[in-house]
């Protein structure tokens, strides 16, 4: 197959990739999926998105009924880059127990404007840290949160217009280099004085400088943890991408009636309204049998440890402990930006995080957050289907992860030891190695028999009210300005949804914790103590009976985050 082409394969290939394409009591043969999966990988062959259903054939054997996809459509990494979107759907079969491949090529179309990313590959570039110093240096010092918002906010301009200037096209770059270069090589070889020498190995230079920039350009878009330094596969970069963002791809959802819809701008209503009503649903219950739980175990001590203005040292480890790759806010400016312009830049992000831990209200722009939709099933139909992962500015998760990593120090004071999720020196093995131990248990003799609930919280962090986190950190000891601290950046959210990459909408947040933020998952745990209090509780004063563990021990539940399975007597319940 020539890779320069497009290629579209088609038909009944008798086999499947892996079992989950199989349904029925006779599995494949493991030789013929290798085989198949071989056979795809070495023609450069990708599966596109499938929607509907999975299976495109079906019969009866003496074993019973069996499906199976033995049919699909496969293409190429060129046709892939050529178009938008590609979709595969298994229309319904008549006559035939092959169902018909419907292969549908989308061209490209805008979604709206495309918010400012810094660019990781103009770190490269040798006049770039002259530009952010004349820049800085040109505006007058204001200091504080609202100075460094000021600054960056005009750097936006400065870097879009540098970019142009310096960058261009990457493509077009890569080829005015690539003629460049064979020019000065024919000069060279023609004649080999000094002057093409030193023409042609600079044209070599700009070269490997533009192929360098390419491969930058696509490895940030890629954000693949698992990369090894020194991997420079531009074209896997490229694919992955393109793999992820027709996967991602919203085109089609349904509307409350099923009907669907394929309009953007309705789609991008839908979205709003959806997420809106999901983050503003506020609901007011009774909290006083749940506090009653609660005894206060937070010392003078430990509010002190949480409201300690930050030293230079603690502001830089935490600007360093953040993951530099993790996607940006609404501002644009990922970790690596803040760790490479340290030295020029340090001042004012010390001053603005100081003023934080002072108290000075959280900016707008600082609340500012992109909701990210990540598909929870293959076929997502609607938003329910999605997984909304906040997207906040770095400025403000250094303030989170500084009141994090504090608050890892005294979690142990307030968090019970049923709950083992996100804690330092707390992990899941021991919990797995007791559920096992407890499902053993499960058939001791006993009257009524024992009893195993798994509990699955839908849109937990989600749904989290925040007067009832306050009312509980108050519960437990925590001060009123910190409890004020820890809930400041939830409280000065306002949420954009992202549609195909394009922001829309701009309503504020008024309840949930944000998946995606250092302090999130700890304000859950805090506020899931209730309920791990509560059934515990309920357990030693025997309303519900406990689990027979065959010896004097209560184990009443596990915690893992939103994960919790209780343990009890059947005549519990």
């Amino acid at each position: 197959m020539i890779p320069s082409h497009e290629w579209i394969v088609g038909g009944d290939f008798n086999a499947v990739a892996n079992l989950s394409e199989h349904s029925g009591r006779i599995s494949p043969l493991q030789s013929d999926m290798d085989d198949l999966n071989d056979c795809l990988e070495n023609c450069g062959l990708i599966n596109p998105r499938l929607i509907g259903n999975l299976f495109t054939w079906s019969g009866n054997r003496s074993r019973g009924r069996v499906q199976r996809r033995l049919d699909r459509a496969v293409v190429n990494g060129t046709l892939m880059n050529n178009y938008d979107d590609i979709t595969v759907t298994h229309l319904s079969s008549t006559t035939s127990d092959h169902k018909p491949i419907l292969l549908q090529c989308l061209q490209n179309q805008s979604y709206g404007p495309k918010p400012f990313r810094f660019q990781n590959m103009w770190m490269n570039h040798n006049n770039f840290l002259q530009v952010i110093s004349d820049f800085w240096k040109s505006r007058s010092y204001l200091g504080g949160i609202h100075g460094l918002d000021s600054k960056l906010k005009g750097l936006k301009a400065v870097l879009k217009e540098w970019n142009l200037k310096s960058f261009g096209n990457i493509q077009e770059k890569i080829q005015d280099a690539e003629r460049l270069a064979t020019s000065a090589q024919e000069c060279f070889e023609a004649d080999q004085s000094d002057f093409n020498r030193a023409n042609y190995n600079k044209a070599k230079a700009e070269l490997i400088m533009a192929i360098d920039n390419e491969f930058n350009f696509w490895k940030q878009k890629a954000n693949l943890k698992w990369i090894e330094e020194g991997d420079s596969n531009t074209k896997f970069f490229h694919a992955y991408v393109k793999g992820r963002r027709t996967k991602s791809m919203i085109r089609v959802i349904e509307d409350s009636n099923g009907k669907p819809i394929t309009n953007i701008e309705v789609i991008k209503k839908m979205a709003i309204e959806h997420f809106f009503n999901q983050f503003n649903n506020r609901k007011s219950v009774s909290m006083s049998p749940i506090l009653a739980y609660i005894n206060p175990t937070i010392t003078e001590e430990d509010n002190n440890l949480l409201t300690m203005i930050p030293s230079d040292e603690e502001i830089k480890n935490t600007v360093w402990s953040l993951s530099p790759d993790s996607a940006p806010g609404p501002d644009g400016y990922n970790g690596h930006f803040f760790k490479f312009c340290w030295e020029i830049i340090h001042k004012d992000v010390i001053s603005a995080t100081r003023e934080f831990f002072l108290g000075v209200p959280v900016r707008i722009s600082y609340g500012s957050t992109f909701i990210s939709l990540i598909p929870k099933i293959n076929d997502p139909k609607n938003f329910c289907d999605y997984r909304p992962i906040s997207l906040s500015t770095f400025m403000s998760k250094i303030n989170t992860k500084i009141l994090a990593t504090r608050l890892q120090k005294i979690l142990h004071k307030v968090v019970s030891v049923e709950q083992t999720g996100f804690q330092t020196l707390k992990g899941v093995k021991e919990q797995i190695l007791l559920i096992e131990e407890m499902v053993h248990r499960i058939d001791n003799n006993t009257r009524s028999g024992n009893l195993v609930i798994k509990l699955d919280m839908a849109k937990a962090f989600d749904n989290m009210e925040w007067e009832y986190i306050s009312n509980m950190l108050r519960q437990m000891g925590f001060s009123a300005f910190v409890t004020t601290l820890l809930l400041a950046n939830l409280e000065a959210s306002q949420l954009s949804i992202l549609i195909n990459g394009s922001p829309c909408g701009f309503f504020k947040m008024m309840r949930g914790v944000k998946q995606g933020d250092p302090l999130s998952p700890l304000l859950f745990i805090l506020a899931s103590e209730g309920l791990s209090r509560m059934l515990k509780k309920t357990m030693e004063s025997g309303y519900i009976s406990p689990f027979n563990t065959g010896r004097n021990i209560l184990i009443s539940h596990l915690a893992f985050a939103d994960d919790i399975i209780i343990f009890s007597k059947g005549d519990g319940c």
